[in-house]
């Protein structure tokens, strides 16, 4: 019995969170659209596609900010040669340099990445990675 409801719990939890997320998207883009007069219908279906999309991006943040942080653990690895659980691995003034470069990698790696998947889900579209390729080739649109 009581792991049934540990199981219920969590799955709540879970619900829950899921529902904060597109409640707080939601009033967030219910609070940025533009009030155009048009029907209810189209009002309430663009907000909850606006929503959406804002929830959708919320996540990829999440995953590229976690693929970031494994980016910048990697780094240090390799910097320190092992890492146990006493380290800080997220600043130690003895190994400074690494983490900066650790820190820059991620930056450097991941950031472009995100940030064209945050605009392709925006744009409900792969132009910006047509686009962003098309800026890294010199070739005329």
């Amino acid at each position: 019995m009581s792991q049934t409801l540990t199981y219920l719990s969590t799955l709540v939890s879970l619900v829950s969170g899921a529902m904060t997320i597109l409640g707080v998207s939601g009033l967030l883009t219910w609070s940025l659209t533009d009030k155009k007069r048009g029907t209810f219908d189209d009002n309430v279906i663009g907000v909850m596609a606006a929503t959406t999309k804002l929830a959708i991006a919320a996540v990829v943040l999440l995953v590229g900010a976690g693929i970031g942080f494994i980016t910048h653990f990697f780094v240090l690895l390799l910097a320190k040669g092992s890492i146990t659980a006493s380290d800080n691995i997220y600043w130690d003034d003895a190994f400074a340099g690494a983490h900066i470069a650790g820190y820059a990698a991620a930056v450097i790696l991941w950031l472009p990445l995100v940030v064209l998947c945050v605009s392709s889900v925006f744009s409900w579209s792969l132009s910006p990675f047509v686009r962003f390729y098309r800026a890294l080739s010199n070739k005329q649109p």
